[in-house]
């Protein structure tokens, strides 16, 4: 059974766990809520053992074979996760479909990968899985999608929210669903016991918790402020902020200045047709029309490869201090 993601919560309250889950997309965020969602069930339906693997090329799929054979009387409930950083091969699918065929009555198969094809949808295996279990599609955001999301995260907590603090909130988070819902939580606990949320509320907790935020470190990083950018990059590292979400602000500019270059190249009509697909405010053009003029493609595309590098160093895959190479990012994003 194919379900849309925001179903899953009710779907899961309403009935027990089915056999098999599988989360496919590629926003990461959404995908995480959803395993988080089903991995809670599992626990109140007394799951007492949980595993976890990460399948990539070299995968020993025995284990998953083996996990057919123990029997069911008397055996601990137990939830299987397979995280897939690709579409799975044809070594992958047998196994999947050879575990689907034989499924152990008191496990539960969790399943996440990259977004499936339409041309995907017919395999044999995907097939078994609709017919036992829940597919779940996760996709990213649209600039438009974003302030509806943010409402409805906003309901939830029994909280409104006027359209243009909604859209300021959106505008800032620009589809990073992570750091958006980390806004949402800081704003309902400012604001607990307040029914009601308007821009001015919401500007002024900004302003009033975020002395060194992501949104005041690219501000300053496109206005040319090298010395504020160093001290905000410092100062976020040392408050816990998570490296990945200031590479993804800084990584973010980037590209939106890639993106009002190739609609410079085009003509002024072109670059008012950008300004007005991305919903830019008046002070956030001035802060890219700074950074346009210090730029060019080739310092970009530069900058681009060296968040690639970065993000690789982060994740423990390229050796390198992450700290001085975003510090190194910041200073020739403000001044290449």
């Amino acid at each position: 059974m194919k379900i849309y993601p925001e179903r899953l919560s009710e779907t899961l309250t309403k009935s027990p766990l089915a056999p098999i889950y599988l989360i496919t997309g590629d926003e990461s965020f959404l995908a995480q809520e959803a395993c988080a969602l089903i991995r809670e069930k599992a626990k109140k339906q007394a799951f007492s053992e949980r595993q976890s693997w990460l399948i990539e090329t070299g995968f020993p799929w025995e284990k998953l074979y083996e996990a057919t054979q123990s029997l069911s009387l008397f055996a601990e409930k137990e939830l299987i996760e397979l995280h897939f950083k690709a579409i799975p091969n044809e070594v992958a699918k047998k196994a999947l479909t050879f575990y689907l065929e034989k499924r152990p009555d008191h496990k539960t198969l969790l399943i996440t990968m990259p977004k499936l094809d339409s041309r995907r949808q017919s395999d044999a295996w995907i097939k078994l899985i609709d017919q036992q279990g829940i597919i779940i599609t996760v996709w990213p955001l649209s600039p438009q999608q974003l302030p509806s999301w943010i409402k409805a995260r906003f309901r939830k907590l029994a909280i409104k929210i006027t359209d243009d603090a909604t859209q300021f909130i959106a505008h800032f988070s620009e589809g990073n669903l992570l750091a958006t819902q980390q806004e949402i939580e800081k704003l309902s606990l400012l604001h607990d016991g307040k029914s009601s949320l308007t821009l001015a509320d919401v500007t002024d907790a900004l302003s009033d918790q975020a002395r060194f935020d992501l949104f005041t470190l690219t501000d300053y990083a496109l206005n040319g402020n090298a010395a504020q950018t160093l001290r905000i990059i410092k100062n976020l590292v040392a408050e816990g902020t998570e490296e990945t979400l200031i590479l993804w602000a800084m990584a973010r500019e980037i590209r939106l200045l890639l993106k009002m270059i190739d609609a410079a190249e085009q003509g002024n009509h072109a670059l008012e047709n950008f300004y007005q697909k991305q919903r830019l405010w008046e002070k956030r053009k001035v802060l890219l029309q700074s950074a346009f003029k210090r730029h060019s493609k080739k310092t970009l595309y530069t900058l681009l490869k060296q968040c690639s590098d970065i993000d690789r160093t982060i994740k423990g895959l390229k050796p390198g201090n992450s700290v001085d190479e975003l510090l190194s990012l910041g200073l020739k994003l403000a001044q290449p």
